[in-house]
């Protein structure tokens, strides 16, 4: 919020950073819940949890992670992922989780820096 007092432009401070990260849900997160339904023989594996039909939640390097739900071995398209396409998709789903955390590193940084300032002026 941005307020006028006197001669000066003030705004309010807010001192709680929210960071807009809550998950991650990526074509690698599907890849990681129908390779697990398929290296499970078809079964959702216990590390899997439905959220609804279409959507699957598990944890991965503390991230909660969603995932669409599985094309199953009766669909059209089924393809059957392998334990190493598995394997292959965490490891690159711990690569976007510490992107990701990177950038919420560099949004928090700027957010302090914002904060810091006693007053924002805006030039029109």
């Amino acid at each position: 919020m941005i307020w006028q007092e006197g001669d000066e432009l003030r705004r309010s401070r807010i001192l709680a950073y929210w960071p807009p990260y809550y998950g991650v849900w990526s074509d690698t997160t599907d890849l990681i819940v129908q390779a697990g339904y398929c290296t499970n023989n078809h079964e959702m594996p216990g590390w899997i949890r439905s959220r609804r039909s279409d959507e699957f939640t598990f944890q991965q390097d503390g991230v909660r992670c969603t995932g669409a739900g599985p094309k199953r071995g009766w669909e059209v398209g089924h393809e059957c992922a392998t334990a190493a396409m598995l394997e292959r998709a965490r490891v690159d789903l711990s690569e976007e989780i510490a992107q990701e955390r990177v950038l919420d590193a560099a949004r928090k940084s700027a957010w302090e820096a914002v904060v810091a300032l006693p007053q924002l002026f805006i030039a029109v």
